[in-house]
């Protein structure tokens, strides 16, 4: 008798549980699915000079698009961080929330939210967007809900690929630089907006921040040209240094000047993709068709994506100028997934050497970001560890160690 009435008890309060669980995991989803912290992965690998360590904090599905961390905790803390993704979403202390996106953003050919910029408590993104039968991006005023600049149409629809947009900033006093690239791949009539001066695409745009604020009229000034898909940018005391993508090879270091041409869609070191894989090669002599030269290119490509200078504990070592970036996949001649510090000369003129820290072995890692302040400077925690994101894999915390002496 008391199993026959204990039977339904359990039944009801079966399904009432059920019902609590799932009420919970509705309204707690996305915390549930991106803040996975029970899958931590920690490893090492062995640089040349010193051990590389690297753990996972935080499980990300998605693609960021810039990873904020201005916290004062002495503590890092994952949930300060403030995660801007490429499909237009920002996940603050583990909620996500969609961000006022304009009702031309797109998600199409491979487009979204590429780059975000940080001015007096203002949040600005450079976007793709599409109207009609029209490609195009623009900067948008997240805060306030309205447009900045919007670029012309893009004239090779059929070949547009927003993952040639690039982006990347560097804060000066008055104005910041901020990259732009070409929004294709295989060398259409969207590259060669590259050296139209009426065109923003594949150029590093001077921008002044009164204008950005709305105090100035917006307009357009061109700081350097002839970029393909420039990724990653950070300066050295007033000097701006730039990373981009070449084409099948050809990733490039540059140092950025003042009116420079850097030589895309007319040079590169890489060899063009083409439907036929003729694999012909672009000329390959910047500085003898009138280009500003590389400081370095890679070839093959490693898939170069952010830049910025070294942690503290890295410049203290080296004792030189010190740039750090990360790659994405790169190919099967050479491999990215990796860590690639850059030693600069005393007059920022030469590169004197270069390591790929090879991280790949660690898991299928696109490293597409480095978690940075505001102003897109790299962020240490009290212990001198920085802290990358890898594409729908999470954010990892990488630390230096047992350096050689």
């Amino acid at each position: 008798m008391k199993n026959k009435v204990l039977f339904p008890v359990l039944i009801v309060l079966w399904v009432l549980s059920l019902i609590f669980i799932a009420n919970y995991v509705h309204k707690n989803f996305d915390k549930i699915l991106i803040f996975k912290n029970d899958l931590k992965k920690k490893s090492y690998v062995n640089a040349n000079a010193y051990k590389v360590n690297i753990e996972r904090v935080l499980k990300l599905n998605k693609k960021t698009a810039y990873v904020l961390y201005d916290s004062k905790e002495e503590k890092f803390n994952a949930l300060n961080l403030k995660i801007f993704t490429q499909d237009g979403f920002v996940i603050t202390s583990g909620k996500e929330k969609q961000l006022n996106v304009p009702s031309d953003f797109t998600l199409e050919n491979k487009g979204g939210l590429k780059n975000v910029l940080f001015l007096e408590n203002k949040i600005f993104g450079l976007i793709s967007a599409k109207k009609d039968n029209c490609f195009y991006s623009k900067i948008f005023n997240f805060t306030d809900n309205k447009s900045f600049l919007n670029f012309d149409c893009l004239p090779d629809k059929a070949n547009t690929d927003y993952n040639g947009l690039g982006s990347s900033a560097v804060y000066y006093n008055n104005e910041l630089l901020i990259s732009v690239g070409t929004v294709d791949a295989n060398l259409t009539l969207n590259s060669e907006l590259s050296q139209n001066d009426n065109s923003p695409y594949g150029k590093i745009l001077k921008i002044d921040k009164d204008a950005l604020l709305g105090k100035k009229n917006p307009q357009i000034n061109i700081f350097s040209k002839g970029h393909r898909n420039p990724q990653g940018m950070t300066k050295i005391n007033n000097q701006t240094f730039s990373v981009e993508h070449g084409p099948k090879g050809g990733d490039e270091l540059n140092k950025i000047l003042k009116d420079r041409n850097y030589g895309w869609p007319i040079s590169s070191y890489g060899t063009r993709y083409m439907v036929d894989n003729d694999g012909k090669h672009l000329p390959l002599s910047h500085e003898r068709l009138g280009f500003e030269e590389p400081m370095i290119a890679l070839v093959p490509s490693v898939g170069i994506s952010a830049l910025n200078k070294c942690p503290s504990k890295l410049k203290q070592y080296y004792k030189k100028n010190c740039l750090i970036a990360l790659s994405l996949y790169g190919n099967k001649l050479r491999k990215g997934r990796s860590l690639i510090i850059f030693l600069i000369d005393d007059n920022l003129n030469k590169v004197n050497s270069v390591e790929q820290i090879y991280l790949g072995s660690l898991g299928k890692l696109r490293f597409r970001h480095f978690v940075t302040n505001s102003k897109n400077e790299i962020f240490e925690d009290k212990d001198g560890n920085i802290y990358v994101s890898a594409d729908k894999e999470g954010i990892y915390k990488i630390s230096f160690s047992d350096f050689r002496l």
